[in-house]
Parts: structure tokens; C-alpha cells; sequence
């Protein structure tokens, strides 16, 4: 724990104050695109084991959990979980409260989709995985999916836009 905290320590502040490192951060951020296409429908995996799935981690969780980083380390927050992490972006100011707010109930939501899939999975003996056929969910669930995943775009967007100038190409 000692190790962790002087890391913390030295090179925390260090991270907050490199625009290129937060902008390197912000790309790897934007990396994965949630599955949504233009007319907000959902875009699926077109062959393979996983035909007219999306996958929720890839393209749900893991582009929150990016974007919980970058404003974390832009804010200076030490925390490593990803709800506290956009918490305590918030009181730090390099979220908003709407960003902080959206992205941690897509975060929720996706969270439960994923665990519920993956119950069902277990108790019918399958693999388990992370991969949702959209059909699968109730009418409610895709809109509210549908809905997280266009947060999760939007704030992408806003970040890329933040960083548009430093961004590597």
C-alpha cells in the first residue's frame, strides 16, 4: 500500500498536467465505439458464433470505464473504481454533473443486461459471455440500451472534442 501511495503521490500530479498523456489516454478512450448506428439502431456482429450480438463489454463497459479514467486523471482523483471514479470527477470538475450522472447509470444498466445474460447462460449450462442478441431483451431493455449507448457516444464525442488538437493521428 505505501508503494501505491507514492505512486500516487509522484505521478499523479504529473498525469493531470501532460495535455499529450491526456490526450494519448483520451484516444485510447475513443478506441471503442458503442454499437449504435446512425439512425440509432444497433449494429451488429454480422458473421461468426457471435451473428446478431453486440458485445457489452467491448462496446458498452469498457468505453465508460476509458472515459472514467481520462476525467479521472485530468481531475487528479485517486480512486480506481469506476462509479467513484466518475463521482469524484464530478467534484473535481472535469465532468459534468449530466455526464457523471449518464454515464454511471449506463454503466449500471449495461452492468445489469451483461449479468442477467450471463445468469441465464449458467443456469442453462452454455458458455458464458459477453455477447447480447438484441432480440433477446424486452422492448424497454433495447431502448434503455439503445439510450446508454448514446451517452456513451455523446461523451466520446465531447472528449474528442476536448482534445481534438492533441489527439495523435
Amino acid at each position: 500500500d505505501a508503494l501505491r501511495q507514492r505512486l500516487v503521490a509522484e505521478v499523479l500530479p504529473r498525469c493531470r498536467e501532460d495535455k499529450v498523456f491526456l490526450a494519448y489516454l483520451a484516444s485510447h478512450a475513443l478506441a471503442n465505439r458503442p454499437p449504435l448506428g446512425f439512425f440509432r439502431n444497433f449494429v451488429l456482429a454480422g458473421s461468426g458464433a457471435h451473428e446478431g450480438a453486440v458485445d457489452l463489454k467491448r462496446h458498452g463497459l469498457l468505453p465508460i470505464v476509458d472515459l472514467a479514467r481520462v476525467y479521472a486523471m485530468a481531475g487528479g482523483v485517486e480512486s480506481v473504481a469506476t462509479l467513484d471514479r466518475l463521482e469524484e470527477s464530478l467534484a473535481a470538475g472535469t465532468l459534468s454533473e449530466e455526464g457523471a450522472e449518464n454515464l454511471s447509470a449506463a454503466f449500471e444498466f449495461i452492468s445489469l443486461i451483461r449479468s442477467k445474460h450471463q445468469a441465464q447462460q449458467l443456469r442453462s449450462g452454455g458458455e458464458v459471455d459477453n455477447f447480447v442478441k438484441p432480440d433477446a431483451l424486452t422492448a424497454m431493455e433495447r431502448r434503455h440500451l439503445k439510450d446508454s449507448f448514446a451517452v456513451i457516444a455523446t461523451l466520446q464525442d465531447a472528449l474528442r472534442a476536448a482534445h481534438a488538437d492533441r489527439l495523435p493521428r
